[in-house]
């Protein structure tokens, strides 16, 4: 029984030990890929596809002794690598080629095909050291356990967490005059949900303060439809073209200049709380910060910012987001709250407000999943355990969009009151008047205007539109609304004029508050009554948009009272190839104008789209080819496709 049991127990020993090298391997190749600040996936690779290989070599030791041939004795090791190595390499291959090279897309045939040969020939291996008589049950079982330890020894040198954000910092300072920074990035903030923008009843009312502190962008829009490459557009001042950072699996290149590497370069104290994984280390986010931190969320199943990119962890977090009771969550799953920021933003203003400083918060809510919170009723409780989130739904009901959108108002007004304590905590310390305050978003929110939730997948106004407020120190225009349309890629160049720094010559973005800008401002003067200056300000910025997620590979520019959107024909919203909205009179992109007959301004709707595709197309090559000479990125196949689209590469190249 034992020689039977000794012989048996090689397949599933074999499995766990294919398995531990295939989530070792993955690992190893995350955290030379990404800017992970820990290596707990060295460990928890190892062991998760450890566990996971061992499954399937019970089923492969089960296989194994209803067929009871004795010739198959020779097979075993191979035979327990091949049931870890097809199901787990095959999909972890699958997974991470279609993520990183196809950009979302599906593989071709000839690459799928590939990748259970690769599997079969990493099984291949272990009959080879068979024969050779390398690989007995206790190597086996060596060689698992020096795995583990090696992941372990990776796990302990786990950096400290936000300790770095209560020490002085002690570089040479800038001259003590200069202005203070706060730049709140709010994630997920639609425009129309601030009442200070009078378009709709919601109470906001700290918001509203600053906004009456400050300057208001009435038509401020974002850069793309999803955090990273939006939020890369704002720290770099260029376009997702100009930046490289669209795909999921792209981290920003350390060509980028970040407006926080200017100020850092300047002497100025800079402090970062990344709360949305999409702009934290693993991706480059981290430049030009004294102390940055990633306020990562209680992972499940024990995981961390580097375990997230593991491709079975993904999936057992899915799992449970899924199966997971609705009527119970806590904030801290998905993301830390603004209380954990703000008391992280005092810690390292107790210690640094003496010099100049400026300190970045990515505020997540009101991000799904949507929270109740009953304390804008008056019981008290901030949170009753209640959310509503994508993971759970991915593709919501109709039934169910009251619910989303009272939801989401919760989740505003409650945001609302977090900033209102923070702000009197500046005025308490006296730090407010002298502080330049930032308020935007990274985009906006989908409630089903154009049959869609949640954001990443379109490029109409609900995701694109997006909140901006800055408050300067003691200025003359506080209490102005910019009527004109102004961009996300102008606030860094705004931010360093504001502190007489100079803007970097790659960005894309203007100075918000120019010459010409604050004449508009003060002295507003009356548009020409002819038909196309009623369409559009003297003072509007040419607005491009780009996004690349989940096989939705978009362009848009908003230009001359329209607005043009291009879309690669097999995308998964089936979305027109081409829209176009004259946006004065259309302002919810209802009536696509492409191929009408209609004239607008006594000009032809083709020649308007004509237009505005070369002018569109010309911004995006500029873009790609500043891209490509500093950072030497090779052009994926989604930006061979963009280029096809507009016209600058053939079908040949």
């Amino acid at each position: 029984m034992s020689t039977l049991f000794q012989r048996y127990s090689l397949i599933p020993l074999t499995s766990i030990l294919t398995g531990s090298i295939i989530g070792f391997v993955e690992a190893l190749w995350l955290l030379q890929n990404t800017g992970a600040p820990d290596r707990l996936a060295l460990l928890y690779g190892t062991i998760l596809y450890g566990v996971a290989g061992g499954g399937f070599g019970l089923v492969a030791m089960i296989f194994a002794a209803l067929i009871k041939k004795q010739s198959w004795t020779r097979f075993y090791h191979f035979l327990g690598a091949l049931f870890a190595a097809m199901p787990i390499g095959s999909f972890v291959l699958f997974y991470q080629i279609r993520k990183v090279i196809y950009a979302e897309k599906m593989p071709p045939i000839h690459i799928l095909a590939c990748i259970p040969i690769a599997m079969f020939a990493f099984a291949a291996l272990f009959l080879f050291f068979r024969d050779r008589k390398i690989l007995s049950s206790s190597r086996i079982a060596l060689l698992c356990g020096l795995l583990t330890l090696i992941g372990f020894g990776g796990w302990i040198t786990l950096p400290g967490g936000s300790s770095n954000f209560a020490q002085k910092i002690t570089r040479p300072a800038i001259q003590k005059e200069t202005p203070n920074v706060v730049f709140l990035l709010i994630d997920t903030l639609r425009a129309d949900y601030i009442s200070a923008y009078d378009e709709m009843e919601i109470k906001t009312p700290h918001m509203d303060s600053l906004a009456n502190d400050g300057v208001l962008f009435t038509q401020n829009y974002a850069q793309a439809s999803w955090t990273r490459p939006s939020g890369v557009s704002i720290f770099s001042s260029r376009i997702p073209s100009g930046h490289s950072t669209q795909i999921k699996a792209a981290a920003a290149p350390d060509e980028s200049v970040f407006f926080t590497e200017v100020l850092y370069d300047a002497g100025i104290r800079t402090a970062g709380l990344a709360n949305n994984i999409n702009l934290t280390a693993t991706f480059n986010l981290d430049q030009g910060y004294d102390a940055f931190v990633y306020t990562e969320p209680e992972y499940p199943l024990y995981g961390s910012e580097s375990v997230f990119g593991l491709t079975l962890y993904k999936v057992l977090e899915k799992l449970a987001s899924r199966f997971g009771s609705e009527s119970n969550r806590t904030v801290q799953s998905y993301y830390q709250p603004a209380d954990t920021l703000i008391s992280l933003s005092k810690s390292f203003l107790e210690n640094n407000s003496s010099d100049p400083w400026m300190l970045y918060l990515h505020l997540m809510e009101p991000h799904d999943p949507y929270f109740e919170h009953p304390i804008l009723k008056g019981s008290g409780a901030e949170y009753s355990g209640l959310a509503y989130g994508r993971k759970e739904h991915e593709h919501p009901d109709t039934k169910d969009l009251d619910l989303i959108l009272d939801l989401y108002r919760q989740e505003v007004e409650f945001l609302d009151l977090k900033i209102g304590e923070f702000l009197e905590y500046l005025k308490q310390q006296k730090l407010y008047d002298n502080t330049m305050i930032v308020l935007v978003s990274d985009h906006g929110e989908e409630f089903h205007e154009h049959g869609g939730f949640w954001h990443g997948t379109t490029l109409y106004d609900e995701v694109l539109r997006v909140p901006l407020i800055i408050k300067l120190p003691k200025s003359e225009l506080a209490g102005s609304k910019v009527p004109w349309q102004v961009r996300s890629i102008d606030i860094a160049p705004t931010i360093t004029a504001a502190l007489n720094l100079k803007a970097d010559p790659s960005w894309e973005g203007q100075n918000l508050f120019s010459e010409a800008a604050r004449l508009a401002m003060t002295n507003p003067q009356p548009n020409s009554q002819d038909c196309q200056s009623l369409r559009e300000h003297p003072m509007d910025r040419i607005v491009i948009a780009e996004n690349n997620f989940e096989g939705n590979i978009l362009s848009s520019i908003r230009l001359k009272g329209f607005k043009y959107i291009l879309a690669n024909k097999d995308n998964n919203r089936n979305l027109a190839p081409e829209e176009l909205y004259d946006i004065s009179a259309d302002a919810k992109e209802q009536t696509n104008l492409v191929g009408t007959q209609k004239q607008i301004c006594e000009q032809k709707i083709d020649i308007q789209t004509t237009l505005l595709k070369t002018v569109l197309g010309e911004a995006i090559n500029t873009a790609l080819q500043s891209a490509a000479s500093s950072t030497g990125v090779q052009l994926d196949e989604a930006t061979i496709q963009k280029m096809r689209a507009l016209g600058y590469m053939s079908d040949q190249e």
